[in-house]
């Protein structure tokens, strides 16, 4: 049969979001294809071509032919604040057409500057269950807040985070009679504020 790259179509967009300057964003970059011969090759050009790196410069044809395809791993890297794009080529490997690009875009933020929380006391609390409760943080922006909750009833305590959309969550699987605490930090681009205060919950027998 004839030589195809089935995927990445011609002109699709590779989007990183948002991501704060000096940190790193990485996309994946799924390759398929079929009867394709030698090497694809892989360069990244025009517009801010130093924003944005590929893990490969090469990828095999028999791996992008093979069932499971290839993922190639695109990370983007901004070194100044502000939208960044470049393209992705895709060229040779018995490729129909002369060359393949792909859009890559990204957004550079500075780093966030977090709000301290202040967890609130845990409201109709029962013998199992509670909602943990904190101050939505006035100005900052949020992806999600963490809650780190902490068991008593087991030697030793032990403690879990747990990723909350909102400022409430709702703890539902505790022991009648146990003791628990959490605290919250809330986190945006990859980054977390400081732990609130730590709120303390007897549930009922």
């Amino acid at each position: 049969g004839d030589p195809e790259l089935i995927t990445p179509v011609q002109g699709m967009a590779l989007e990183f979001g948002e991501t704060a300057i000096g940190t790193e964003n990485t996309a994946s970059l799924f390759f398929q294809g079929q009867n394709l011969t030698g090497t694809l090759e892989i360069s990244i050009y025009k517009g801010d071509t130093g924003m944005f790196r590929s893990d490969a410069s090469h990828i095999s044809a028999s791996v992008v032919n093979s069932d499971n395809g290839y993922h190639l791993k695109v990370v983007y890297a901004p070194t100044s604040l502000g939208t960044h794009e470049a393209r992705l080529l895709i060229s040779e490997g018995g490729l129909p057409e002369s060359s393949r690009a792909v859009v890559l875009k990204g957004e550079c933020l500075p780093v966030p500057s977090l709000s301290d929380i202040t967890a609130l006391a845990a409201t109709d609390v029962t013998s199992t269950s509670y909602p943990a409760n904190w101050e939505e943080p006035a100005d900052d922006v949020v992806d999600y807040y963490v809650v780190t909750r902490t068991v008593y009833s087991t030697i030793p305590a032990g403690s879990e985070d747990l990723e909350a959309e909102t400022n409430e969550l709702a703890i539902t699987d505790c022991e009648p009679g146990s003791r628990e605490s959490y605290h919250v930090r809330s986190s945006r681009l990859g980054f977390f504020s400081a732990p609130s205060n730590e709120i303390y919950v007897d549930l009922d027998n």
